[in-house]
């Protein structure tokens, strides 16, 4: 059973009885492919997503584990049983992963593409796999406290986000953080000035602009979460970055009533929620 990092055991959440049948289908193709190619590295990536999907995600870590025996320098395996050990927080594992699948990936002399998880083009941006791997390396980092090895993975991942409007402002937004947490003012508000506008067409990341533009003075602490908002990964991400932006400005009050908001929302797997429990852990 994985538990919080205030101690609280989590159990595996539900899945969308909407979602269940797609997700189980989908697994079970994967698992067909994987038994036609046993020693095939993508059809073992695809069973760790596809059980991941499904909230499975000790299993998930099992299956990348055993890709990861047949091909011990996958950075494609090494890459998502990072992003799973964040899941079950486990930061330690996670970092040397994710360190070991950048140093391959800087070999590479092209962006790789990596597939989304729902094959619907209209639901993300492409994101490359280099990108995928900063990013959880640079988060990794964070929810450890290593701000400073933190901000030079987060520049990594943001020279790496192409022109994705969802990418680039998950980028900016823990990058920004990082660099507050640094004392670094006047580079973050130089990092907001140069990559985040209003209007910028986000998919996914439309939490990660709205803190943005909080940091950024457009918009206010206040108007930050949307009355209506009814998703649970959206609101953890915007109460934990209210935290943060009360905490950088001394209000430990008012940080700490943010995070445990954020910590309120039952979708445990959201990075603002692993990260309020952290602020919370070290506090």
């Amino acid at each position: 059973m994985t538990h919080s990092l205030l101690g609280e055991p989590l159990q595996a959440p539900a899945v969308d009885p909407a979602q269940r049948d797609v997700l189980e289908m989908r697994l079970a193709e994967a698992l067909a492919a994987r038994e036609r190619a046993p020693s095939d590295e993508l059809a073992c990536v695809w069973v760790g997503r596809r059980l991941s999907a499904l909230n499975r995600f000790d299993e998930a870590v099992d299956e990348f584990s055993r890709g990861l025996e047949q091909h011990p320098d996958s950075y494609r395996l090494l890459r998502f049983r990072g992003h799973r050990y964040i899941t079950l927080r486990r930061f330690d594992l996670a970092e040397a992963d994710l360190t070991e699948a950048a140093a391959l990936v800087r070999r590479l002399e092209y962006a790789e593409l990596e597939p989304p998880t729902d094959p619907d083009p209209t639901k993300s941006y492409p994101s490359t796999i280099q990108h995928q791997i900063y990013y959880h390396l640079a988060l990794a980092r964070y929810l450890r406290g290593d701000f400073a090895r933190a901000a030079t993975a987060w520049n990594d991942c943001l020279r790496s986000a192409g022109d994705s409007p969802d990418a680039i402002c998950g980028a900016v937004n823990w990058y920004c953080a990082t660099l507050l947490r640094l004392g670094r003012r006047q580079d973050a508000q130089r990092l907001l000035d140069e990559w985040i506008r209003a209007d910028m067409p986000v998919r996914e990341a439309a939490g990660y602009l709205r803190l943005c533009l909080l940091y950024k003075g457009e918009l206010a602490p206040e108007e930050l979460i949307p009355a209506d908002e009814t998703n649970q990964v959206q609101r953890a991400t915007l109460s934990y970055g209210l935290g943060n932006f009360w905490l950088v400005r001394g209000d430990a009050a008012r940080a700490r009533a943010a995070f445990e908001q954020a910590l309120a929302s039952p979708t445990w797997m959201a990075f603002g929620r692993i990260a309020a429990e952290a602020e919370l852990a070290r506090r």
